[in-house]
């Protein structure tokens, strides 16, 4: 089906007929239950929007891209972030005053423009107090779990740090847990004091929610944060270093890093004992910067599988090679936004159902067949809009398209810029309906 299809079933008066880019698969994208690759997102988890302003929200994506693709793809590096998307795909800006603003993978920027990092989200809460988060990370961190013929599960936490164990005896005190402690010294002269007590029933497992992404509210989230260096934490001039050998751990401190204003990167390290994962936790968001010779700029060929979503903000949250970025998503989504906008305006959006805004699957230059096997869907519509990219490319598609379409149905949009998304990115989202309106019939 044509992205974007799904909620236009029943046709209506207008659908237009747009371009879509796209990122790897390797490229993960935030979701309410973290990083997951855009090839194993599942259209039943919501995805992180962001807005202009740098908050953000989890939502289910208005659609979903996947498709072939064999063309340019831009490798966009700077030390805090890395991009690789194909060559009309939006990245997302800050301008000098802070405002967001939307450019294409190919198109350079101003120096003074810088990439948004980590975004703020606010949830509904864990439903825990702040002891019962920290003996959580405690278990997480410290503990082993033995589970008895009577299926009750028990937790056994040893340390050899004063502070640990000061910490820990005032979280079960203050929660009134019941526990045995003994104290061990070792042939090595190590003495360990062990503690022993029934897993709590809001603790499942050894591993830091990852359900708390999306849940947990901002207070909550700087709480946990601050709470890591008490288990997991080593205390760096700068930031605090949590340290796993299990990198999905490593990778859940990231997600809650960079979805509460923090700064964040996970690395992977390793000696001749094994490989362990660090994820730094900054107290404080950064920003990319634009400025060279720190950023670097690369156009290679690329052939494969690519996807995105599309929100209704138009801008995500992404990681690629352990580090984040906020980007915008693709261009069909840019009408479908005028288009509603425009209705808004006029105060018609009760009175009539938003303009049906699709895209294929498949590049322009390919996707022929696809429209094809579209036919019935399209024609449920009184008139077709082509409106593909204002280049040699999107003009050969139309070309190559139309004469599959429905006939006497089909409109061709010429667009004064290059794309639907420059139309935003410039304010002209008034010129835009002019020209979807003005748009001939074939």
């Amino acid at each position: 089906d044509l992205i974007g299809s799904f909620r236009f079933v029943n046709g209506g008066k207008y659908v237009v007929l747009c371009a879509g880019e796209c990122f790897n698969g390797d490229t993960e994208i935030m979701t309410e239950f973290g990083f997951v690759k855009f090839s194993d997102l599942s259209k039943e988890v919501k995805v992180l929007q962001v807005l202009p302003d740098g908050s953000a929200d989890f939502t289910y994506p208005l659609a979903y891209i996947e498709k072939e693709y064999d063309g340019d793809f831009v490798l966009l590096n700077n030390p805090k972030f890395s991009l690789e998307a194909t060559a009309n795909h939006n990245f997302a800006y800050l301008d000098h005053k802070g405002e967001m603003y939307k450019r294409k993978a190919t198109e350079d920027v101003p120096q003074t423009s810088s990439v948004l990092l980590s975004t703020q989200t606010d949830g509904q809460g864990t439903g825990l107090s702040e002891d019962q988060i920290a003996l959580t990370l405690a278990i997480c961190a410290d503990s082993k779990l033995d589970t008895q013929k009577s299926g009750r599960v028990k937790a056994h936490l040893s340390f050899m740090k004063a502070r640990k164990i000061e910490r820990l005896i005032g979280i079960l005190s203050r929660l009134g847990v019941e526990y045995t402690s003994y104290v061990n010294t070792y042939a090595s002269g190590k003495t360990y004091t062990t503690f022993n007590l029934a897993l709590p029933d809001y603790i499942s497992d050894k591993r830091i929610p990852v359900s708390w992404v999306s849940t947990a509210t901002a207070k909550e989230k700087d709480f946990i944060l601050d709470e890591l260096r008490w288990w997991d934490g080593n205390e760096c001039k700068l930031y605090t270093e949590f340290t796993s050998k299990h990198k999905s751990e490593c990778d859940t401190v990231q997600a809650l890093c960079v979805t509460n204003n923090r700064y964040s990167v996970v690395r992977e390290r390793s000696n001749k004992l094994g490989t362990w994962y660090v994820t730094s936790i900054h107290k404080k968001s950064f920003l990319g910067s634009m400025q060279k010779p720190s950023l670097t700029k690369e156009v290679v060929n690329f052939k494969g599988k690519v996807y995105c979503v599309a929100v209704p903000s138009g801008y995500i949250q992404i990681r690629n090679k352990g580090k984040v970025a906020v980007v915008g998503n693709c261009d069909f989504l840019s009408a479908f936004q005028m288009l509603r906008d425009y209705q808004i305006s006029r105060g018609s959006d009760e009175k009539y159902d938003p303009i049906a805004c699709v895209t294929p699957t498949v590049g322009e230059g390919g996707c022929g067949k696809q429209i094809q096997g579209n036919y019935k869907f399209l024609d449920k519509f009184e008139r077709i809009v082509v409106c593909f990219d204002n280049d040699a490319a999107g003009k050969a598609a139309v070309e190559k398209i139309t004469p599959l379409l429905p006939r006497g149905k089909v409109y061709i949009m010429t667009p004064r810029y290059k794309d639907c998304n420059e139309y935003l990115t410039k304010g002209k989202e008034r010129e835009f309906v002019t020209d979807f309106y003005n748009a001939k019939k074939h």
